[in-house]
Order: C-alpha cells, then structure tokens, then sequence
C-alpha cells in the first residue's frame, strides 16, 4: 500500500489489519524500524497486490492453515 496524503505521504507499507469502515493499519519502515500506522483507508492506494511473501503459514479464525500459505 501506499499512503497518499498527510504526514507518511509517499511511504509504502504493507496493510496489516481492517480496523472500522474507516481506518486500517499498514506496517511502514521508518528511520530503519518497522511501525505500524493507522490511518484513514481514503488516503492508501494499492501499489503491487503480491510484493510480500509470508514469513510463515497463513492461518484462518479458526487456527488451520490456509491452503494458499507459503512456507
């Protein structure tokens, strides 16, 4: 995702968590360090849908793992 307004404007991030019908929270790396930023969904705009690979296997609410996980 990319942030396009406000003060992270121009900063990519991965989308981590929907929070409301307004906000959600996208991992950023700043000054070296990962953070999280939550901010409003009318202002992140989509830049590559498969950049990230997991870091382990995807799991459902349910704790089984998603058939699409990568290991």
């Amino acid at each position: 995702m990319r942030i396009d307004a406000g003060p992270l404007e121009g900063v990519e991030g991965v989308l981590t968590q929907v929070k409301d019908a307004w906000r959600v929270v996208v991992n950023v790396e700043l000054l070296q360090r990962s953070v999280a930023a939550e901010v409003d969904r009318d202002v992140i705009s989509v830049v590559s849908r498969c950049a990230a690979r997991p870091v382990g296997p995807l799991r459902s609410r349910t704790g089984k793992r998603s058939p699409h996980a990568r290991l």
